[in-house]
């Protein structure tokens, strides 16, 4: 700038644009890391109440697997966790309550039950407790959908 301008024609020159983020663009950030988050927390969400229910599933089957070691000792299977060997009344994360069915358990047949607590993680309002049925040679589970991932 030369010293012999006056103040009108200082006024005209250009401003040199500051460094930055105007709010505009700032905006637009907090608007696309909402779309992303929003996709994004409910499909973890998902995937981690999935792999919470993989410890209830497990515990079912080994409790089946002491039923089975149960009745090859005896005429027929417990209705008493108690009694079996190796499993106990909590899955092993400690995420499900496991039961047996009373009077469901005899000579072929008993079914099991793990119902998620309240203190087990996530909430899974699809799954919140699964059944392993045995009768006669043949294994049902349910509910439907909650034992595949």
């Amino acid at each position: 700038m030369q010293a012999n301008q006056t103040g009108a024609e200082t006024m005209r020159q250009p401003l040199h644009r500051r460094g930055g983020f105007t709010l505009i663009e700032l905006m637009i950030v907090v608007v696309i890391i909402g779309i992303l988050a929003s996709i994004a927390i409910p499909a973890y969400q998902n995937h981690v109440i999935k792999a919470q229910r993989s410890d209830g599933t497990t515990a079912l089957m080994d409790l089946r697997m002491a039923q089975e070691r149960w009745r090859a000792n005896n005429t027929s299977y417990t209705s008493e966790i108690g009694e079996l060997v190796g499993v106990g009344e909590k899955s092993p994360e400690g995420r499900y309550d496991l039961e047996i069915v009373a009077d469901s358990a005899d000579a072929t047949s008993f079914e099991l039950i793990a119902t998620k607590r309240a203190d087990g993680g996530l909430a899974d309002a699809k799954c919140p407790s699964l059944t392993l049925q045995y009768a006669a040679g043949e294994v049902t589970t349910g509910p439907e959908g909650c034992w595949s991932n």
